[in-house]
């Protein structure tokens, strides 16, 4: 199950890269947008690594994944700004 939102997960952070690369005035915002989808996709790795025992990786793409969210939160502030 995880895999599947994975894979569409890292299929949407593509697009979002394609787009981001043809539309260089609106990259602040598909970026932080962009973000929040590589921090789920971090996180659902995380608990995938959780399960299999591996406490020690889980745990750190679990971090990972926070701080990326409160990078693109801090993203999403300054563009309404």
């Amino acid at each position: 199950m995880f895999r599947i939102f994975k894979m569409s997960f890292a299929v949407i952070i593509i697009i979002l890269a394609l787009i981001a690369f043809n539309y260089t005035e609106h990259t602040s915002v598909i970026q932080s947008v962009m973000l929040v989808f590589l921090g789920a996709v971090m996180f659902m790795q995380g608990l995938e690594e959780r399960k299999k025992e591996n406490d020690g990786s889980g745990a750190f793409n679990i971090y990972t994944a926070v701080f990326v969210w409160s990078v693109s939160l801090i993203g999403f502030t300054l563009h309404i700004i």
